[in-house]
């Protein structure tokens, strides 16, 4: 009798250990190792980033990220690698080497920066008398303008709210290297 009893309790203590056979979703996320479950450590990876990331740090710095974050993201896309000790030895750079150069695209960037804010452009337009113009001045134009001066910022980077379409003098602000922004003085003259 007591070899009866011992059996009925152990085998009630597995049944009590195993998931539930319904599919719920908390059930579905005890057997995968769900949020609920998981360690807060684990809910991490570690990326070296392979390119500056704006949200989330400069080339060759390890940061922790959400894994479906890297794994849908950052690695398909090429910003990152995984952490690995391979990788690690791979991508991670001294910090003093990394810290010349950002001072030198600091440098650069700020040279730039003052270059485009003393440029002044001037466009020449058919218009009528009242000032307005037959066509009108896009962020293309004065994007292959600036190209015409050797500086390189695309028509998208030009922050123009709607075409110029009448004669006067304009601040226009241009971004470039993604969140660098100066402003830009535009003349339209009639022709």
């Amino acid at each position: 009798r007591t070899r009866a009893m011992a059996l009925r309790l152990i085998s009630g203590a597995a049944k009590a250990c195993a998931p539930p056979v319904q599919a719920s979703t908390l059930s579905l996320a005890w057997r995968i190792g769900g949020s609920r479950g998981m360690k807060a450590s684990s809910r991490t990876v570690k990326v070296i980033l392979k390119e500056d990331f704006e949200h989330i740090g400069h080339r060759g710095e390890m940061h922790a990220v959400r894994p479906g974050h890297a794994r849908n993201f950052l690695i398909p896309q090429k910003i990152a690698v995984y952490a690995t000790l391979e990788n690690q030895e791979k991508y991670l750079t001294s910090a003093g080497d990394e810290a010349v150069k950002r001072g030198q695209e600091r440098s650069r960037q700020k040279a730039m920066e003052k270059m485009l804010s003393k440029l002044k452009l001037t466009m020449k337009r058919h218009s009528v008398e009242e000032g307005k113009l037959y066509g009108s001045v896009t962020a293309k134009n004065i994007s292959e303008k600036l190209a015409k001066m050797d500086v390189d910022i695309k028509p998208e980077d030009v922050l123009l709210e709607s075409p110029i379409k009448e004669l006067g003098s304009f601040e226009i602000p241009v971004r470039w290297e993604g969140n660098r922004q100066a402003t830009l003085h535009l003349e339209v003259v009639k022709r």
